[in-house]
């Protein structure tokens, strides 16, 4: 175990971007419409190069700029939204945001997802084996948005269940959003 990895867990391997990302490629089904893709990160994650992404990426997760190593997820919300309208491309955006817990910011999450339902970015909140998500357990009754724009499930440990039932789990609201938003004029 790395001792000054921000979350031990993850340095030991117990949890991964590879077993999300595999999970996510393995099921994918070719289809006409492209869903993009975003990291706020210069590289992108692909199939080709998940593995060991984050010791490997930019020099290593160790040296990425990343401020004090606690949660800010306004801060990272706020550049998934600003990339996409920054923008040119605006076809639909699905997020994976994966949180340990220690959410606080519930105000502040609260206003960017209801300024974020009027744009096509879908976010689909997991938290992984942590406690004390916040708002981020309330948001699909959370009110003022013009679609529901997130979703969010909880679990221990990804080997907990299945990748048919993890893409599932990923999967359960999305087609909901595209319906909604396509019926209130955010997507085409």
């Amino acid at each position: 175990m790395h001792a000054d990895h921000p979350r031990p867990a993850y340095a030991s391997g117990k949890y991964s971007s590879r077993s999300l990302t595999h999970s996510l490629g393995q099921h994918r089904k070719p289809q006409r419409n492209r869903l993009r893709l975003f990291r706020c990160r210069r590289t992108p994650v692909t199939l080709n190069n998940y593995q060991n992404f984050v010791e490997s990426d930019n020099s290593g997760w160790k040296k990425w700029d990343v401020g004090r190593r606690y949660n800010d997820e306004p801060k990272a919300i706020q550049k998934v939204i600003e990339s996409f309208q920054a923008s040119k491309d605006k076809t639909p955006m699905f997020v994976v945001f994966i949180s340990d817990g220690g959410v606080s910011e519930n105000r502040k999450i609260t206003q960017l997802m209801v300024d974020a339902a009027k744009l096509g970015i879908f976010w689909q909140y997991i938290g992984l084996a942590g406690r004390n998500y916040g708002i981020l357990e309330k948001l699909d009754t959370m009110p003022g948005r013009v679609v529901d724009n997130c979703g969010f499930f909880a679990l221990d440990d990804l080997h907990d269940m299945t990748e048919e039932q993890l893409y599932e789990r990923l999967m359960q609201e999305f087609p909901m959003w595209i319906l909604e938003a396509k019926r209130e004029g955010i997507i085409r």
